[in-house]
């Protein structure tokens, strides 16, 4: 939506994202890391 002043003016609705362009590089990241965050609390955690 976009307002002005007190009253909305105009509402542009939403979009379709597919998912390619759903995928981007920060999101792999963060998925690796996440990933070797878990494996190596796991391996910690398993240490006796």
């Amino acid at each position: 939506m976009v307002h002005g002043g007190e009253k909305k003016l105009e509402h542009f609705g939403f979009t379709q994202v597919t998912a390619s362009s759903a995928i981007n590089p920060a999101m792999v990241l963060s998925a690796g890391m996440q990933v070797m965050s878990m494996v190596s609390g796991t391996y910690y955690l398993n240490q006796n």
